[in-house]
């Protein structure tokens, strides 16, 4: 599968597609996208791939101990104490390991 979102660009299984803002700009693959079904398919695979390449992304950031899209500073809500960076990169090593979030990404 080929994934373009502006300059992202991703393959999957050898098909080719370009996608700009959820829209499927091209493709170049096997099935009919006009049958409501293949369709159907389709999304659910890019769905898949998403989820599993954003997965991805985040275990490898907790590898290197990193927030780079402030996970922490979003998550925070006004009505808790706010974390220091040393307790908040605790957290985050650990939040996707954990097997109830496991759960909820598959």
């Amino acid at each position: 599968m080929c994934l373009l979102f502006g300059a992202w660009q991703a393959c999957h299984f050898g098909k080719q597609y370009a996608v700009r803002a959820a829209r499927l700009d091209e493709y170049k693959g096997q099935k009919n996208l006009n049958d409501p079904k293949e369709l159907r398919k389709l999304n659910n695979e890019i769905e898949a791939y998403l989820n599993q390449q954003t997965k991805d992304l985040f275990k490898k950031m907790q590898q290197l101990k990193v927030d780079p899209l402030q996970v922490g500073t979003r998550s925070l809500t006004p009505f808790t104490k706010p974390m220091n960076d040393k307790e908040w990169m605790s957290y985050w090593r650990k939040m996707l390991s954990s097997e109830s979030c496991e759960k909820e990404w598959t």
